[in-house]
């Protein structure tokens, strides 16, 4: 048997085992933990929860700047 004819074997056998498998069994063999597409946020909700944040830090830093300034003009 020629190298490329046993690859195409290998293949066909572990296509095979794949397709007997349940969802749970391929679940299992995934690299990473299964993430359920409803619980991805979409680009465009991603980004309004971000800029929100993004928001939010500008005004907790604008803050923290206002204080250190007024601190330091009295000294």
């Amino acid at each position: 048997m020629y190298p490329s004819n046993k690859k195409k074997k290998v293949w066909r056998e572990e296509k095979e085992r794949l397709l007997k498998m349940t969802l749970e069994e391929r679940r299992k063999e995934y690299i990473r933990d299964y993430v359920p597409l409803s619980t991805i946020l979409s680009w465009k909700e991603e980004m309004k929860i971000k800029g929100q944040n993004d928001e939010n830090l500008w005004r907790n830093t604008a803050d923290l700047s206002f204080g250190i300034c007024r601190r330091s003009s009295w000294d």
